[in-house]
């Protein structure tokens, strides 16, 4: 019964044996009702009002009820092609010894569930388990655990219960707020229930408590910040904070710093400036320039208390994705600021692969001329650009200089690229592709070229991932390894399983927050922090898979408003992603020794959304996105200014700007012939005393006739 005003209204019953219709009845009668508007006096009036927005709330998800049971016969012939399309998959893999890195998990845990034998065989042979950061495991190797923990006088059919392990055995270390790989399939549900679970059997769990890591400020600005940003996590996905205390050792002397540099969204922006994202990093590479060559960013050593100033290498650049880095990456060289990352994505873009490129595309294939334009004027060989011009309209093949004196400096240089390009022809049937690029680095004295001139410095990295891009494909031979890296010339997408580490690497070191967890550093800066994340796009989540309801597709629906398990399911999944964008925030920040800075920028569309870490950094200190005010904040919160896109000319050697570039190139014009070799039939009858070329319409109508 529904309260409206003064009077009753009755709605159908909807029965257990169906009454499709009489749902239907009630959706339109609740879809038809109007809330009452003003000041509320009359109780049955606001009982009616409550009422409605529960009603009102439920009527989506009884429309869409309704709309996936109209989808039911579409759903079973969908799923019954899956059903047979998954057997096809089994037989091929059983057929061709196939097996990903889930089937290897699932075939354990099934083996050790159904072979006594094999259980009790491996239940004897380890005493003690040990499982460091569970937090990115997932109930399948939780079940894999509990088994090879089970007592040896039990074998319980299935999964054993907790009653059933051996006492003392199972040793787990983990923190449920770092958990940030649920994309590989970690859930944080599995380690929170595992203290519930082993605790009723006897088992015990420690806090630690304390954070020996970072400095006693950044412990305080931690406390503040995630007992604010992860406050109130009731659901079982969500990780829950406790405050740190500093080590007992450092309390009372904070020497550290935590610094927000926000640019303040502004609707009207004059032209000839950088956008927003290449200020900011823009600014980044200047204030770390600055603090390293004036040494004016002091560290404290934890250990021993000494003090020093902060170095290239003691900085961690950290962001969400890697979509931003390529102005990172482009801000740090204009600033002369050494950096390596993990994941490049300027590869493609940068001189260096080109060059290796035209090198080896001139031996394989002599008839690209701009392979071998591009080898000539490359380190490799450096033909100046007075002789290139001489030499190309001549179309000779490569190295051959018919009826042209070169200059004995172009002689030298054309001796030694001959001899490089001979090498390669007569190598690259015996010689494997990463021992080329060896070959071009070290003898073709590449490398050398990149360490006389410091500014180049930042390049030398590139050669580590063009040879890790060559090891992706063992025993490639080189035209393959030419058609496999053609089509990424020139793109800037990251290629995910292109990634170098190197112990020795110095410089400041851009990487992702999943990339940093474990890892530490005396300055982190957390970038790009107004990024959003990417926006969904047409097609995603077109099927959904969860624990509860399984297999659920968006009939009708890119977004699944018309299949109610995936309506849930998704709300389901936006609520977990929720969550771990806390979760990640809590890593990137805690990553932190001795100096955090914070940036990002804020936008029409990142303002009033909690998936942009800085809007939740500002809602969780009290800072307002639209009127930020640094004297409201007890920490150092700074402006983004606007960068004119002419100081990225100005910036270094005044070799760089373009007055001088315009001195250098303007006065002297280079007066360069090259003989013209092709004409059309036009100008050739032209030539030879015929029509010349049509001046109307109707002369190229009739000599097209």
């Amino acid at each position: 019964i529904i309260l409206h005003r003064h009077r009753i209204e009755k709605l159908p019953v909807v029965d257990a044996e169906g009454g499709v219709e009489r749902l239907e009845a009630v959706l339109a009668v609740i879809g038809g009702l109007k809330k009452p508007g003003g000041a509320v006096t009359d109780p049955e009036v606001q009982i009616y009002k409550d009422c409605l927005d529960t009603a009102r709330k439920s009527l989506g998800s009884l429309t869409t009820l309704l709309e996936t049971r109209a989808h039911r016969p579409l759903a079973r012939d969908l799923f019954l092609l899956l059903e047979d399309f998954h057997v096809q998959v089994d037989r091929m893999k059983r057929s061709s010894g196939v097996l990903s890195f889930g089937d290897c998990a699932e075939l354990a845990v099934r083996s050790l569930e159904e072979d006594p034998a094999l259980r009790s065989h491996y239940k004897k042979r380890f005493r003690y388990i040990m499982i460091d950061e569970f937090q990115d495991n997932n109930s399948l190797q939780k079940n894999l655990l509990y088994l090879l923990a089970e007592r040896d006088d039990r074998c319980s059919p299935g999964i054993p219960d907790p009653a059933d392990l051996a006492p003392e055995k199972l040793f787990f270390v983990g923190d449920e707020k770092q958990s940030i790989y649920r994309f590989r399939g970690a859930d944080v549900r599995v380690f929170k229930s595992l203290e519930e679970e082993l605790s009723r059997q006897g088992g015990s769990g420690r806090r630690l408590g304390y954070n020996y890591r970072s400095d006693p400020g950044l412990i305080d600005f931690f406390n503040t910040l995630f007992s604010r940003v992860m406050e109130g996590a009731a659901a079982d996905h969500e990780a829950r904070f406790e405050g740190m205390s500093p080590n007992p050792e450092r309390a009372g002397r904070s020497e550290g710093t935590i610094s927000i540099f926000c640019k303040p969204y502004s609707p009207d922006r004059p032209p000839g400036l950088l956008d927003n994202d290449s200020a900011e990093a823009y600014h980044l590479a200047r204030a770390i320039s600055h603090w390293v060559r004036n040494e004016s960013l002091m560290l404290r050593d934890g250990k021993t208390g000494a003090s020093r100033p902060a170095g290239y290498g003691d900085f961690a650049v950290l962001m969400r994705s890697t979509s931003g880095q390529m102005r990172y990456e482009r801000m740090f060289r204009l600033f002369g600021v050494p950096y390596t990352t993990s994941g490049i994505r300027s590869l493609f873009l940068e001189a260096p692969v080109n060059d290796f490129y035209a090198a080896l595309q001139t031996a394989v294939h002599p008839w690209d001329r701009t392979a071998y334009a591009t080898f000539l004027r490359s380190p490799l060989v450096g033909l100046s650009d007075d002789f290139l011009m001489e030499l190309l309209p001549l179309n000779l093949p490569p190295f051959r200089t018919d009826g042209l004196t070169p200059p004995p400096a172009e002689e030298e240089k054309l001796r030694r690229g001959e001899e490089l390009y001979r090498w390669i022809r007569e190598a690259a049937d015996s010689v494997t592709v990463p021992a080329l690029l060896s070959h071009l680095w070290h003898r073709g004295g590449y490398r050398f070229f990149l360490l006389r001139d410091p500014a180049l410095h930042p390049f030398l990295e590139l050669y580590d991932y063009l040879r890790e891009f060559a090891l992706l494909v063992p025993g490639e031979t080189l035209a393959a390894f030419l058609d496999r890296l053609r089509p990424n010339l020139g793109n800037h997408e990251r290629i995910p399983e292109l990634e170098v580490l190197r112990d020795d690497a110095q410089g400041v070191k851009i990487m992702t927050v999943h990339r940093a967890k474990g890892l530490e550093f005396p300055v982190v800066a957390l970038v790009n922090s107004g990024n959003v994340g990417r926006p969904r796009r047409e097609g995603d989540d077109l099927f959904r898979w969860s624990d509860e309801h399984g297999l659920s597709c968006a009939w009708g629906s890119r977004r699944g408003k018309h299949d109610y398990f995936h309506a849930v399911g998704e709300e389901e999944e936006a609520a977990r992603e929720d969550a771990e964008r806390k979760r990640l925030l809590y890593v990137a920040c805690t990553r932190a020794e001795n100096h955090l800075l914070i940036s990002g920028c804020f936008t029409r569309n990142n303002r009033g959304s909690d998936k942009a870490f800085l809007t939740m950094i500002f809602r969780a200190l009290g800072l307002d996105p639209d009127n930020p005010d640094p004297s409201a904040s007890p920490w150092e919160l700074r402006f983004i200014p606007d960068v004119p896109v002419e100081v990225l000319y100005r910036q270094g050697d005044a070799a760089r700007s373009p007055a001088t570039a315009a001195a250098v190139y303007t006065p002297p014009p280079l007066l360069r012939s090259c003989p013209r070799r092709e004409y059309s039939v036009t100008e050739l009858a032209a030539l030879l005393g015929g029509p010349g070329p049509p001046e109307t319409e109707k002369e190229t109508e009739k000599e097209t006739e």
